[in-house]
């Protein structure tokens, strides 16, 4: 997407919740449940399905055990300088 298309995107996001700004409250309330218990139906639906991605997630608190299902090894060389990189799938 173009920088022009994200702004007028974000234009319309703000046009859209100053809306939700000028509405009774008892109905933002209400679409607000509404988008909330939508929300939470789609994550569990995503983990039932075992489609549910957390994103970037901190290791190593108690407690917690991870196991390593899969590693992707990338060498990457710059001038002089060589490094490799492990992408892991836990």
């Amino acid at each position: 997407m173009n920088n022009r298309g994200r702004e007028r995107d974000s234009n319309q996001m703000s046009k859209f919740l100053n809306r939700i700004l000028g509405m009774r409250v008892h109905i933002q309330n209400a679409l607000f449940r509404y988008f909330s218990d939508t929300l939470e139906e789609l994550v569990r639906r995503a983990k039932r399905d075992k489609r549910l991605d957390l994103g970037i997630m901190d290791l190593g608190t108690t407690g917690q055990n991870m196991e390593i299902t899969w590693t992707k090894s990338f060498d990457n060389r710059f001038l002089t300088d060589s490094s490799e990189v492990h992408l892991h799938k836990a």
